[in-house]
């Protein structure tokens, strides 16, 4: 029920902020959660946000040992039914978990993706080679998602906020004389979203307000 908690109340809190500063957000949906909330799809399409394929649910865990078959079937059903239910084109995939296989990146080419963030291995975009041709897997900068400093470090919200902008600070400075960044700030509703924690994440978006940069 703390998951649906997200899906009914805490999106919408996120969501009101990140559109107050106008910003555009990538949203990570399972194939279940769009058939059971449509409301979050129609909001995310409202604010044209961009959605990336999650899964069929994380009852469908892409780990090593369901067979390259399986998974085949499990991509292409939460890519198609994201793509009618949504009517964008989900060119990114996000594997429940973070987990994939030795043939996600392979599957998720073959149906048309663009590029996977399930791998934390640079601060921009890196090209991967796969049976389908090439994809990008994009910067996901677990270590200041929410999940990883308030579930699993018990961080306070402020010390959120202060690791966020060591990161971005730092990716700051060394864009100045080695080419751009990237800042991916992962945000899940039913931890961001809950009363004691939006603060943080309006807190953000102020800081963004005053250095006059996109966050």
């Amino acid at each position: 029920t703390l998951r649906d908690y997200g899906n009914r109340v805490g999106f919408a809190r996120i969501f009101r902020a990140l559109e107050a500063r106008g910003l555009k957000a990538s949203v990570a949906m399972s194939a279940r959660l769009a058939e059971r909330y449509p409301h979050v799809l129609r909001e995310v399409n409202r604010l044209d946000f961009e959605l990336v394929a999650h899964g069929i649910g994380m009852n469908h865990i892409h780990a090593r040992g369901i067979g390259r078959e399986v998974e085949q079937e499990w991509v292409k059903h939460s890519l198609s039914t994201l793509r009618r239910l949504s009517g964008q084109p989900v060119n990114g995939w996000y594997s429940p978990a973070h987990s994939e296989t030795h043939d996600t990146p392979d599957l998720v080419a073959a149906e048309g993706c663009d590029y996977v963030c399930d791998r934390v291995i640079d601060d921009m975009p890196y090209q991967l080679e796969t049976k389908a041709g090439p994809i990008w897997a994009m910067p996901h900068a677990y270590e200041i998602s929410d999940l990883q400093i308030f579930h699993f470090y018990k961080y306070k919200p402020a010390q959120f906020v202060e690791q966020v902008m060591d990161h971005f600070e730092l990716l700051y400075r060394e864009a100045a004389t080695s080419g751009g960044r990237i800042v991916a700030l992962s945000l899940r509703p039913w931890i961001s979203g809950v009363p004691h924690r939006i603060a943080a994440v309006e807190q953000l978006r102020t800081y963004a307000d005053i250095i006059d940069l996109p966050m």
